[in-house]
């Protein structure tokens, strides 16, 4: 068996295992994190152009990692993730800006080198915010 053959498993991340982790990036990143998915055929937008039209212009997206995606041992290691993004209302079938989750992947080290949010008031209002960009569900 040779190197590129053997694998990096695929690893579900628990509530418990320090890699889960709340990072914000703002378009810029994005966009870097977009060129790198497409260098290196990740899970991400159709292409920069696909993610400036979706994207709401100076906002932020918040990641958090679902999975540790597993791959040859010798491709960089990389989480596929939940991203939370404000969209832009020209994308959306709503009116006015909300919020969308998707899944992208991002190399572990893109990750790690992301701003973390660990202050509680912050991580907090961050959950408030995702929660009023969704409407309300009726109850049945």
């Amino acid at each position: 068996m040779n190197e590129r053959s053997k694998g990096r498993p695929h690893i579900n991340l628990s509530a418990e295992d320090p890699r889960l982790s709340v990072r914000v990036v703002n378009q810029r990143g994005l966009q870097r994190l977009q060129d790198e998915a497409s260098a290196l055929h990740l899970a991400s937008w159709s292409s920069n152009n696909a993610l400036a039209h979706q994207v709401s212009d100076g906002s932020v997206a918040f990641l958090c990692p679902v999975f540790r995606n597993g791959a040859p041992v010798d491709e960089p290691e990389s989480y596929r993730c939940y991203i939370w993004f404000v969209q832009r209302p020209e994308a959306s079938h709503r009116s006015g800006d909300h919020g969308a989750v998707s899944l992208i992947d991002v190399t572990a080290e893109s990750f790690e080198s992301l701003r973390e949010v660990t202050d509680p008031v912050r991580l907090t209002a961050i959950i408030r915010y995702l929660l009023d960009s969704h409407p309300p569900t009726e109850l049945d």
